[in-house]
């Protein structure tokens, strides 16, 4: 195997998954959604890129793909098939080449990101047939990483896509998914959060186990607050920085404590208000202890236009994540 130091200098910044944060309140998982009112669809619920990523160990790893069904739950096993779809990796391919000469790149590179089918000695994928038990809403393929085989000196990935789901329709916008093969940064794990979510007609505290996904060596990605929108962030220096959430409103991390002057009155936020002894910006302050492995997270959102600052944000999200 390639050494295993390589892969910081490959991965960084490499990959970007498109994400969305879309709703006044943002959205819950899709899960918690009343589907009795539509008609049934399946899909990859992850829009245009995952990354799945593994350990360098010695032994075999498993990675899950899921596919999800929405709509009325059916009384009976729905299977879904997927199929291998390298066109998509060629198309990427081919819409990030750089050949454009500019004053400050009059000698460009060509390919900024390519993609390379992962090696058959690298993996193993002995079924493409995800089953939905009857009553549930999610399917699992197990994906197979043999780490001696895989060649950290390029960019592995498996796109996959969906053929058929036994009549069910198949959303034409999520049934393409290129993921990306990576090595877990230091960051990837579980973690104990536990928080406040201040929200001016629904605040409530946060207590849950929330997981970062690695994007690439210094990127990792998670979901905001209790809800099932996502974001990314770099951790540099420890600290976390350059914050993403890909959607069209304002979010990112905060300095300040509730500097739009929010009001967070009773009963909805149980008489904590930012900024008061228990969550204020000098605990929760976006930096990272390596010693104890803790984030202090302070960030926020708001249901208006994008470009606005954090006096806008109505929406503040104290936590603290303790790796497990």
């Amino acid at each position: 195997m390639k050494n295993n130091n390589k892969w910081l200098g490959l991965i960084a910044g490499t990959l970007i998954l498109l994400t969305a944060l879309n709703s006044c309140i943002k959205n819950r998982l899709s899960l918690e959604t009343d589907f009795s009112q539509v008609t049934n669809v399946v899909d990859l619920p992850v829009i245009g890129f995952k990354a799945l990523a593994f350990d360098v160990t010695p032994v075999p790893q498993v990675v899950k793909i899921y596919v999800e069904l929405g709509g009325p739950i059916p009384d009976k096993d729905v299977q879904v098939t997927l199929a291998y779809d390298p066109v998509a990796l060629v198309d990427y391919n081919a819409a990030h080449t750089d050949t454009t000469v500019t004053p400050t790149n009059p000698n460009p590179s060509g390919v900024v990101t390519h993609f390379v089918q992962l090696a058959d000695s690298a993996f193993a994928l002995p079924g493409l047939i995800a089953t939905i038990k009857k009553g549930e809403r999610l399917g699992v393929i197990e994906l197979t990483i043999i780490p001696s085989k895989v060649d950290l000196s390029i960019q592995n990935a498996i796109a996959l896509k969906i053929v058929d789901a036994q009549g069910i329709a198949i959303a034409d916008n999520l049934k393409s998914v290129i993921y990306a093969i990576v090595v877990k940064n230091e960051w990837d794990a579980d973690y104990n959060v536990t928080g406040w979510f201040f929200h001016p007609s629904a605040g409530r505290a946060i207590n849950t186990i929330k997981h970062l996904n690695t994007i690439n060596a210094i990127r990792v990605q998670t979901g905001v607050g209790d809800l099932g929108n996502q974001f990314q962030f770099d951790v540099i220096n420890n600290l976390p920085v350059n914050w993403s959430s890909g959607d069209e409103l304002s979010s990112g991390f905060m300095t300040l404590d509730n500097p739009g002057s929010t009001d967070y009155s009773d009963p909805s936020n149980g008489g904590h208000v930012p900024g008061d002894a228990t969550f204020n910006k000098a605990i929760y302050n976006n930096t990272y202890d390596p010693a104890t492995k803790t984030f202090y997270m302070h960030y926020g959102y708001t249901n208006a236009a994008a470009g606005l600052d954090q006096s806008a944000y109505s929406r503040q999200i104290y936590e603290k994540w303790v790796r497990q």
